[in-house]
């Protein structure tokens, strides 16, 4: 997994920018509290899911699949790799924060079964890009908190 990492940092920066550094990555890994998964093909790397357990329950904090890989079943995957990490860690349940306009993600998250049950008003803040850079905009975006119980 640790060859991976800065393909991690590289990824979730393209995804979540201005995503986090590559020693972020290192010290999930190395967390006991922490759930990492990665999904490679050789040296390539295909998506990644973190979550963090905290007592019976565990807060997926990112979620992260190559733009060449999406819609192919990998976030499906990944999901499905922490429910059970989550499961044998005796989790009751699973929680995340999704940005109102990320559609997809919604509708992954509602096709696995976890349902709305908050909202974060001005949680993230809205992204605009130039030139293939993303640069942090005034604006903010609220965030919809979704959980599942496990059985």
């Amino acid at each position: 997994m640790q060859k991976f990492i800065p393909a991690m940092a590289d990824l979730h920066k393209k995804t979540f920018p201005p995503g986090w550094p590559e020693d972020d990555f290192a010290l999930h890994i190395k967390s006991q509290n922490d759930l990492v998964y990665v999904l490679g093909q050789a040296d390539n790397l295909i998506g990644f899911i973190i979550g963090r357990l905290a007592g019976e329950q565990v807060e997926i904090l990112t979620l992260a699949v190559g733009e060449q890989y999406k819609r192919q079943g990998y976030g499906t995957k990944l999901l499905d790799m922490l429910q059970n990490g989550a499961q044998e860690k005796n989790a009751r349940s699973i929680i995340l924060e999704v940005a109102k306009n990320n559609i997809a993600a919604k509708k992954l998250y509602e096709k696995h079964g976890f349902l709305p049950f908050g909202l974060r008003k001005n949680y993230y803040p809205a992204f605009v890009s130039t030139n293939h850079s993303a640069q942090a905009g005034h604006e903010r975006i609220d965030a919809i908190v979704y959980q599942k119980y496990l059985a």
